[in-house]
């Protein structure tokens, strides 16, 4: 049987049953997308490297077919293309997870003028840039006795692998405008902490 015109959700049952067949394209399908985001969510921690790429694409699929299968079976859409923006989810939660590990934790530079101060004239701000590390430490400070801490963390750091607010929301079981109200309210807790002249 050709199952290249088969739907997303039966090929993705035949999956679930362990047809190596249906594995076969279902790799075929979306390796590249998986391939492709474990290479762009790497890259705002480090530079990819083969290796690491490689590992964290077997660990998405490792992620897929954990706890028999756990993240397949919650796929539920009708809409055939829905896929790949779950599977994005999938994947860059798996870089994000590795990156939170003691041992795996970098210390990337990124530029807080364009993430924080999007105003500021670029002369102004050339030399405005943190390390995601620090910048992550400083909102754990800053977020110390808000009850939905753990919450906003998560928030900030599916935006820094650049999902979208959309994406977290479907994430955190929120809307997208709540999740945009609360990078809002994080970035700016962040400019106050910092200051455009913070050059630490």
């Amino acid at each position: 049987m050709d199952l290249s015109k088969l739907p997303v959700a039966e090929l993705i049952q035949r999956c679930i049953d362990a047809d190596a067949t249906a594995w076969e394209e279902f790799m075929r399908r979306y390796n590249h997308l998986i391939t492709s985001v474990v290479f762009k969510t790497i890259r705002r921690y480090v530079p990819p490297t083969s290796t690491l790429v490689e590992d964290l694409v077997q660990e998405t699929y490792l992620r897929l077919c954990a706890r028999d299968y756990t993240a397949l079976r919650s796929y539920n859409s009708e809409h055939e293309n829905a896929i790949y923006g779950y599977l994005r989810k999938v994947t860059s939660s798996v870089v994000i997870d590795y990156f939170r590990k003691p041992g795996n934790r970098p210390v990337p530079v990124v530029p807080i003028d364009a993430e924080l101060f999007p105003d500021q004239p670029s002369t102004a701000k050339r030399d405005n840039r943190i390390d995601l590390g620090r910048m992550r430490q400083l909102l754990e400070e800053l977020l110390a006795s808000d009850p939905d801490r753990q919450r906003d963390l998560a928030i900030f750091d599916y935006d820094m692998s650049g999902c979208t607010a959309r994406e977290i929301a479907q994430m955190l079981n929120m809307t997208t405008k709540q999740v945009e109200n609360r990078l809002a309210r994080m970035r700016k807790k962040l400019r106050d902490r910092l200051g455009p002249e913070d050059e630490s």
